[in-house]
């Protein structure tokens, strides 16, 4: 199958690459012009790379992908969250690719900051009530899919992931607290931890992936979560901390909760899992010593 990514030096894309390099699937990757390739010369073998220029939608005609899988994202750190220029500028883009070339399939990132605050498991019948432009944008390109598909007659899926990590990101708890257990510092404040997540290592969403390819009826929004994978900030940070051999101090209930704090974040997948299959779960600590090493 022909695979067309975007994204595909980032978190997501690069582990959803090797992952169809591994299945023997043919990849067309788009990546940006400052981009840094982390794959091995063998891997590098099985991609074809470009850029979106002038020349992108030639390339893409010419080279007839079967998939569109669609991970590319901008302002997503939190400080450009709220930024309604550069949310929009990727609702644009989106759309441009959506419209680039007839695939048969449309796969498409959505985020559990579609859902807003709740202290509840998701499933994807809730309401949604986006707090930021990031999530708002989300919804808005995940309507305007759903509607081109259904006039063009194209499979597609929206995956809202929560949580993700693994090699390769440089945001959010995880990454954040390697870097201060491996720096030497004394000290790590923090909140009283009490926040349960549920973790998604990315290269088993990959494998989990390699299921949705090439699916024929199964259009539709599916939560990506790992429910069997949940885990206080509190208790992420001291395995951390323990599979770093850090002596840092965590100091919790130094920082307060900001307001309306989401105490319970995970997606329920009863809905994924019925129609593609259950996933795969490697080991929490194994997971988090693969990151710890690539940040070494």
């Amino acid at each position: 199958m022909k695979i067309f990514i975007t994204g595909a030096t980032g978190l997501v894309g690069a582990a959803v690459c090797r992952e169809a390099i591994r299945n023997g699937h043919e990849i067309l990757a788009l990546r940006r012009p400052t981009s840094v390739s982390s794959f091995s010369i063998t891997e590098e073998k099985h991609i074809t790379w470009t850029l979106d220029d002038d020349s992108l939608k030639g390339i893409v005609s010419d080279y007839k992908p079967d998939v569109l899988a669609h991970f590319a994202w901008g302002g997503v750190n939190a400080e450009r969250r709220n930024d309604e220029c550069a949310q929009d500028a990727n609702f644009v883009f989106s759309k441009r690719l959506f419209e680039l070339y007839p695939y048969k399939q449309i796969i498409s990132m959505g985020s559990q900051a579609e859902y807003g605050y709740y202290e509840s498991r998701v499933s994807e019948d809730d309401s949604l009530n986006p707090q930021n432009s990031y999530g708002e944008t989300k919804i808005k390109t995940c309507l305007w899919l759903q509607e081109y598909c259904q006039e063009k007659g194209i499979e597609w899926q929206w995956l809202r992931i929560f949580s993700i990590f693994g090699e390769g990101l440089r945001v959010g708890v995880i990454p954040f607290a390697i870097k201060k257990c491996l720096s030497g510092e004394q000290t790590l404040e923090t909140t009283k931890g009490e926040q349960v997540y549920s973790f998604l290592y990315a290269p088993d969403f990959a494998k989990a992936l390699m299921n949705v390819f090439g699916a024929k009826g199964k259009s539709g929004i599916y939560n990506v979560s790992q429910p069997r994978n949940e885990h206080t900030i509190k208790d992420v940070l001291l395995r951390i901390k323990k599979l770093t051999h850090s002596d840092i101090d965590i100091l919790f209930g130094a920082i307060p909760y900001r307001g309306r704090q989401v105490m319970l974040m995970s997606g329920k997948v009863d809905k994924f899992e019925k129609a593609f299959g259950v996933y795969p779960n490697t080991d929490f600590d194994q997971a988090l010593l693969s990151e710890i090493e690539s940040m070494r």
